[in-house]
C-alpha cells in the first residue's frame, strides 16, 4: 500500500492505479477504501487528457479522458460530476459529428451524453440532428424520383451474316 500512495501522491496515477489494484487482492477487507483511490486516480488522468484536449485540440484525448471517466465512475459510482464530464464529452463528440454530416454518430453521441446527464441544450441539438436526419432522407427520396427511368426497351441489333465460302 505504500507504494501505491508514493505513487499517488506523486501525481503518477496509472502507477498506482496498477499497486492499489494488486492490494485489493492481498487485502480484500479494504477494497472499497482502495477502490476510491481508484476511482480518484482515473479522474485525475481524465481531466488531464481532458485539459489537453481543450488546450491543443487533441482528439485522441477525447476519448481517453471519456475512457477514464468511465472507469473512474465504475470504482466510485457515486461522483455525480463524472458523469457530467462525461456527458460533456459525448457532447462534444456529437457536435463533432454534426458538422462532418455524420448524423448517425452524433445522435448516438448526443444520446448518450443524455443518458449520463439530462440537458436542454444537448435536448434541442439532438432534435436538430434527427430534423436534419429527416430532411436528408427526404431529400434521397426526391433526387430518386427525379432520376430518368430507363425504358425497358433494348436497341435491336442487327443479326450477323454468316459468311459462305
Amino acid at each position: 500500500m505504500e507504494q501505491a500512495e508514493y505513487y499517488y501522491y506523486n501525481k503518477q496515477y496509472s502507477d498506482a492505479i496498477e499497486k492499489y489494484q494488486i492490494c485489493i487482492k492481498n487485502d480484500p477487507l479494504q477494497k472499497n477504501v482502495i477502490s476510491l483511490k481508484i476511482a480518484d486516480c482515473y479522474e485525475y488522468i481524465g481531466n488531464k487528457l481532458l485539459d489537453d484536449y481543450y488546450l491543443y485540440n487533441i482528439n485522441e484525448n477525447l476519448e481517453k479522458s471519456l475512457d477514464n471517466f468511465k472507469q473512474s465512475l465504475f470504482y466510485d459510482t457515486k461522483k455525480p460530476f463524472i458523469k457530467d464530464k462525461i456527458a460533456t464529452i459525448y457532447d462534444i463528440l456529437g457536435d463533432s459529428y454534426a458538422v462532418s454530416l455524420n448524423y448517425s454518430k452524433a445522435v448516438n453521441s448526443y444520446k448518450l451524453s443524455l443518458d449520463y446527464s439530462y440537458s436542454s441544450t444537448v435536448n434541442g441539438k439532438l432534435e436538430k440532428v434527427n430534423k436534419q436526419t429527416i430532411n436528408k432522407k427526404d431529400e434521397k427520396k426526391e433526387t430518386s424520383k427525379k432520376k430518368p427511368q430507363k425504358s425497358g426497351k433494348s436497341k435491336s441489333k442487327k443479326p450477323k451474316r454468316s459468311q459462305s465460302k
